[in-house]
C-alpha cells in the first residue's frame, strides 16, 4: 500500500513540475530516500494552480481597441495569453489590420510549442504579484521581435527571409514541418498579406503535423465564389470550412484572395486550440457565425418588382442594381437585356459606368497618397516634370486635391477635345486655365477634361496605369473585375451592349471587348473621366468599403482617415444644392437618411448612380442602360432615384 501511495505521490510531481520525471525508483521505502530526495518530493508537491477561466483571460487583457464586451476581444485575448499574437503597443491590438506572411507563420509557431515561445521578459506586464493578473498584456512589438532575432534559428532556404529576421526561426520551423513550402522562386514573401486561402493551406497542414484531424470535408459548392477557387486551395478550404474555422470569417462568399485581419486570425487560431483546450472551446462557441446582412433580401420580390416598373417606366433596356447593407453587397437585382433578345442582363454583366468612374480615380488617389508616392495638396507640375500653374493666381497650387474637387481652374474643354499626353502637356505649360483661383470652392466647375489630367498625373507620378493602381491594392484583393480598358477585363463573356433611349446601339460589347491598354502610363487621358468598365456588384464592393470606413469584410484595405478625406467636403453648397467631397458629393436629408454621398453618370446611353450612408454603411448601386435621362430635384437620374427611395426605406 506504501509503495502505491509513492507511486502516486511522484506521478503527481511529475506532473507539478511539468512533465519533468524525478529519477526515483517507485519500489522504495520512505527509509530508503535520501533527504535530497524526500525534499525534492515536498518541495514540488504544492497544491497545483486552478486552470485559467475565461474571467481571467478578461480580468488579464490590455486592449484598448476591441470592445471588452465582445466574443473578438476574447478571442484576441486568448491568443495574447498563449502567446501566439503580441499586442501592437499602447493597449492597441490592432483588431482590422491584415496579418503577414511572416506573422501568420509565427503564431502557429508558438502555438505548436516544438520550439522554446517568445520570452515573456520582454512583455509589459501588471505590478501585481498575482499571476492571473498579469497573463494577458500588451508589449511593445518591437521589443518582442528583437528578443526574437537574439534566438533566431538557423538560416532558411528562402532568399527573402535573412537569418537576423524576427520570424526567421517560425520560417524554419514551418518549411522544417512541410507548413510552408514558398514560391516557385525560392521565395517567401514574409511581407505580403496571408490570404484566406494561403491561411487554409498553412493550417490543414499544421493539423497534419500536429497529429490533428485534417481532413478536408467542407462543401464549396453553395458559396457564390466557389469558381474563383484555385485548384491547391479546394482541399484546404473544405478542411477550414468543413470544421468550423472559418465560420467567423466566411458568410456566403469565400474571398480565398483576401487576406485575414489580426482579430479574425485571432477566432481562428482560438477554433484551432479547441480540441485540446476546453477554454479554446468555450471562448471559440462564443465566436458569432458571420452572416450577410439580409434586409434586402427579405424584401426582395418586392424591391425586384420596383426595378422592373422603374425600367418600365423610364424605357431602360437593361438594369443592374447592387444593394449594400452594413458594408457588405446583400443583394443584387437585374432585368431587361445586357444586349437586346439574346443576353439577358445579370448585376455581373460589365457595363460602361459613366461618370462614377471618378470614384475610382478618387480610390486610386488616395492609395497612392496613403504609400507616399503622391501628395494630394502639392503643384502636380512635380509629376509633370514642369511648373503648371494658372498664371493669373502663381501662388495657388493646381493640386490633386483641387482636380478632385473640380476647382483645379484648368480650362474646361470639351469631350472632343484631345487628351494626349502631348495634348495635354501642352495646354498645362501654356493657357490652358480659367479665370477662377485653384482650391476656391466658388469657382467650383464640373470637369471632365481635368478628371482626364487628373488619371495622367496618377500614373505619371507612379509609373503604373490606373488600372494596375486599383488591381493592386483593391481590385485583385476584393475579387472585383472591372477596368479602364474595357479589353483587359478576364471575364469578358458578360458584357453589355450600350444603347441609346428608343434603342439605337451606341457601343456594341464587341467594341468594347477589343478596347485596349494605351502605350505608356500618362499617355492619354480619355478614360478617365467615365471609361470604367465594371458590374454593379463590384461597384457596389467599392461603396461597402467606403461606407464601412476602408474595410471590406472586416479588413482594413485602405485607412480610416483616408476615407476621412475623400468624405470631407467645403461647407459652401454648389450649384444644385450638393456639397463638393473629394469627388463624391454630399446631400443632407435625402431618401430619409441623414446623410448621403453619391455620383452620377452618363454617358453612351447609360444613366447610374452610387450612393451610400456613412451612418449606417448601407448604399445603393443602380446602373441603366437605354433609360430616360430625366432628373429629380436634386439632379438625379430619375431612374436612379426612384429604386434608391424603395431600397433605402426596406433597409432602413
Amino acid at each position: 500500500m506504501k509503495k502505491q501511495i509513492i507511486a502516486a505521490v511522484l506521478a503527481a510531481v511529475c506532473l507539478l513540475t511539468g512533465g519533468v520525471a524525478i529519477a526515483i525508483a517507485a519500489d522504495r521505502e520512505p527509509a530508503e530516500l535520501s533527504a535530497e530526495e524526500l525534499a525534492a518530493g515536498v518541495e514540488s508537491a504544492e497544491p497545483e494552480e486552478p486552470p485559467v477561466t475565461l474571467a481571467d483571460i478578461r480580468a488579464g487583457a490590455r486592449i484598448t481597441d476591441i470592445d471588452a464586451n465582445t466574443p473578438a476581444f476574447d478571442a484576441a485575448a486568448y491568443l495574447m495569453y498563449r502567446g501566439a499574437i503580441y499586442g501592437q503597443g499602447g493597449g492597441r491590438f490592432a483588431p482590422h489590420t491584415a496579418v503577414t506572411r511572416a506573422e501568420a507563420v509565427t503564431a502557429l509557431f508558438r502555438l505548436s510549442g516544438e520550439e522554446a515561445p517568445a520570452p515573456t521578459s520582454t512583455i509589459t506586464v501588471s505590478p501585481s504579484s498575482n499571476p492571473r493578473e498579469m497573463l494577458v498584456t500588451i508589449g511593445d512589438v518591437e521589443e518582442i521581435r528583437a528578443a526574437e532575432e537574439e534566438r533566431m534559428g538557423e538560416f532558411v532556404t528562402f532568399s527573402d527571409v535573412p537569418k537576423d529576421s524576427w520570424y526567421a526561426e517560425a520560417v524554419t520551423w514551418a518549411h522544417a514541418a512541410g507548413i510552408v513550402t514558398g514560391s516557385v522562386e525560392g521565395s517567401f514573401h514574409p511581407r505580403d498579406p496571408i490570404t484566406r486561402a494561403h491561411l487554409a493551406v498553412m493550417l490543414q497542414r499544421y493539423a497534419g503535423h500536429m497529429g490533428l484531424p485534417s481532413e478536408g470535408s467542407g462543401d464549396l459548392s453553395a458559396y457564390t465564389d466557389a469558381g474563383a477557387v484555385y485548384r491547391y486551395a479546394e482541399e484546404p478550404l473544405r478542411y477550414v470550412i468543413g470544421s468550423g474555422l472559418y465560420r467567423t470569417v466566411v458568410a456566403d462568399t469565400i474571398h480565398p484572395g483576401l487576406p485575414v485581419s489580426r482579430v479574425q486570425m485571432a477566432q481562428i487560431l482560438t477554433g484551432l486550440c479547441a480540441g485540446e483546450d476546453p477554454l479554446a472551446a468555450e471562448i471559440f462557441d462564443r465566436q458569432p457565425s458571420r452572416t450577410v446582412p439580409h434586409a434586402a433580401r427579405d424584401s426582395h420580390d418586392a424591391i425586384q418588382e420596383a426595378v422592373e416598373a422603374a425600367a418600365k417606366k423610364y424605357g431602360a433596356i437593361g438594369v443592374q442594381v447592387a444593394v449594400v447593407e452594413n458594408g457588405e453587397v446583400s443583394d443584387t437585382f437585374a432585368c431587361g437585356w445586357a444586349t437586346r433578345n439574346s443576353d439577358p442582363m445579370t448585376a455581373d454583366h460589365k457595363m460602361r459606368v459613366a461618370s462614377l468612374s471618378k470614384v475610382a480615380v478618387g480610390l486610386a488617389a488616395m492609395a497612392l497618397s496613403e504609400e507616399g508616392k503622391v501628395n494630394l495638396d502639392e503643384s502636380i507640375g512635380k509629376y509633370w516634370g514642369f511648373e503648371v500653374k494658372n498664371p493669373q493666381y502663381p501662388d495657388k497650387p493646381v493640386s490633386l486635391r483641387t482636380l478632385l474637387t473640380h476647382t483645379s481652374s484648368i480650362f474646361n474643354a470639351g469631350d472632343s477635345e484631345s487628351r494626349s499626353y502631348e495634348s495635354v502637356k501642352s495646354r498645362l505649360r501654356g493657357s490652358g486655365f480659367s479665370g477662377g483661383v485653384p482650391g476656391s470652392i466658388g469657382y467650383w466647375n464640373y470637369n471632365n477634361y481635368a478628371y482626364g489630367v487628373l488619371g495622367m498625373t496618377l500614373e505619371l507620378a507612379s509609373g503604373e496605369y490606373v488600372d494596375e493602381i486599383l488591381n493592386r491594392r483593391l481590385f485583385d484583393t476584393m475579387g472585383i473585375d472591372g477596368a479602364f480598358a474595357a479589353g483587359t477585363i478576364r471575364d469578358k463573356t458578360r458584357m453589355a451592349t450600350l444603347y441609346y433611349n428608343g434603342g439605337a446601339v451606341s457601343r456594341t460589347a464587341d467594341t468594347q471587348r477589343r478596347m485596349g491598354r494605351w502605350a505608356f502610363p500618362g499617355a492619354t487621358g480619355t478614360y478617365f473621366a467615365g471609361g470604367l468598365t465594371i458590374s454593379a456588384r463590384d461597384i457596389g464592393k467599392l461603396v461597402g468599403l467606403m461606407a464601412s470606413d476602408g474595410r471590406f469584410e472586416g479588413v482594413q484595405l485602405l485607412k480610416a482617415e483616408t476615407v476621412a478625406v475623400m468624405e470631407s467636403y467645403d461647407p459652401t453648397p454648389v450649384p444644385g444644392g450638393s456639397y463638393q467631397a473629394q469627388p463624391m458629393r454630399r446631400w443632407p436629408e435625402l431618401y430619409g437618411r441623414q446623410d448621403v454621398y453619391f455620383h452620377t453618370g452618363s454617358a453612351y446611353g447609360v444613366f447610374n448612380c452610387m450612393s451610400y450612408d456613412p451612418n449606417t454603411g448601407d448604399g445603393v448601386v443602380v446602373l441603366t442602360v437605354g433609360a430616360s435621362g430625366a432628373k429629380d430635384e436634386y439632379g438625379i437620374y430619375s431612374i436612379c432615384s426612384e429604386i434608391n427611395q424603395v431600397i433605402y426605406e426596406k433597409i432602413a
